[in-house]
């Protein structure tokens, strides 16, 4: 498992260094532009090699910055620890899947299950938590597609009322040509109990 979430990682790197990495190589898919609550805020993302993911925050509109990192068990904000990630039991998501996934022939390969919990500090800001969901998921996954799926008014509701809560996952993979596509199938439990998901999302690398 740890073998997938690293190939992962190598795809969301930055040109510019990140914090706890050396070089780095140019990725096209490593910069986004999202809008929360009619703000637009660029993601870019840093491959800190096994140490973890880095997710640099801009708000378009005041110019201020948001450094999140997440590895293994930690979140910082700014170089503050604003949270915790432990991976749990994996959660086999096959079953709430499209059926065309499962089929034998399928062009879709699964690549394993991931279940983590997460917490937050009471009081993150949306665009923070939608990147720390991001990073839970994986390497390839970024805080756009997160907000795409669940929606800002959701997200909005999490980072207000609950501290965090479980992400479980299936990944997949699918070759097309000299692009690598994944898939995941995804849905997140808050700590109030509230369910979201299960979530399809996309990334082509």
């Amino acid at each position: 498992m740890k073998k997938y979430v690293a190939m992962l990682l190598t795809v969301v790197i930055m040109s510019a260094p990140c914090a706890y990495a050396g070089d780095s190589v140019v990725s096209k898919s490593n910069q986004s532009i999202l809008t929360i609550n009619h703000v637009q805020y660029q993601y870019n993302y840093f491959n800190c090699g096994d140490d973890g993911t880095q997710v640099k925050i801009t708000n378009l509109k005041t110019g201020s910055i948001d450094n999140v990192f997440v590895d293994n068990s930690t979140i910082l904000l700014n170089g503050k620890k604003i949270g915790t990630i432990t991976e749990e039991k994996s959660c086999e998501m096959t079953k709430d899947t499209d059926s065309n996934i499962a089929k034998k022939g399928s062009v879709w390969k699964k690549v394993g299950s991931k279940t983590k919990r997460i917490t937050w500090a009471k009081g993150t800001a949306v665009a923070v938590v939608a990147a720390v969901i991001g990073a839970a998921l994986g390497g390839a996954a970024t805080g756009n597609m997160v907000v795409a799926a669940m929606g800002a008014a959701a997200l909005g509701t999490l980072a207000g009322q609950c501290t965090g809560g479980k992400v479980s996952y299936t990944l997949y993979k699918s070759k097309v040509g000299k692009f690598m596509r994944y898939k995941w199938v995804w849905k997140f439990k808050a700590n109030t109990g509230d369910s979201y998901g299960p979530y399809r999302s996309y990334a082509t690398v």
